[in-house]
């Protein structure tokens, strides 16, 4: 259970350094609006976290929820940007 216990916690710990990477990076870029695919690219692909396309997607609607980036859907597709 213990083994368990470390598992999530490293990751959570992973989850809040990729948050704070993508918050970092849409504020720098305000005026442009990314979708979690870009983001990856961008973002996630050139560091050492191994997280899919779908985690960073709930990720940043997570981002979103708690007022840390801003969210436009257009044609079902998920657009993160900072105003």
């Amino acid at each position: 259970m213990l083994k368990k216990e470390q598992e999530i916690i490293t990751q959570k710990k992973v989850q809040n350094k990729v948050g704070t990477i993508l918050v970092q990076y849409i504020s720098e870029n305000k005026g442009k609006a990314f979708t979690a695919k870009s983001l990856h690219d961008r973002c996630i692909e050139n560091t050492n976290f191994d997280m899919s396309i779908s985690e960073i997607e709930n990720l940043c609607y997570g981002l979103h929820n708690l007022g840390k980036i801003r969210l436009d859907i257009k044609e079902n597709v998920n657009y993160y940007f900072s105003s």
